[in-house]
């Protein structure tokens, strides 16, 4: 799985890429996947469809799930400015 997660974060505008255990659901596992643009994602994809899941040698799939999140801005916790209902 270690070779699998250091090619990934290797490739061309991965900023991030983790696989986390769920503390609460044994079994689980949880991607993370943090990239520059969404258009470098598409050749990730294809080269992942082509290697075998760094998970699938310790976990049985029951299910899978991807989603992907576009976010449009960034800041400290706590900020008040990004606090929905907040004004200064």
């Amino acid at each position: 799985m270690r070779d699998s997660i250091v090619a990934t974060r290797s490739e061309a505008s991965c900023i991030e890429y983790m696989l986390s255990a769920d503390a609460v659901e044994p079994g689980r596992v949880r991607p993370f996947e943090l990239w520059e643009s969404k258009d470098d994602l598409p050749t990730h994809l294809a080269a992942s469809a082509k290697q075998p899941s760094p998970a699938s040698a310790q976990f049985e799939r029951a299910s899978l799930e991807l989603l992907q999140y576009e976010i449009s801005a960034q800041g400290p916790i706590g900020n008040s400015s990004t606090r929905p209902g907040r004004s200064e």
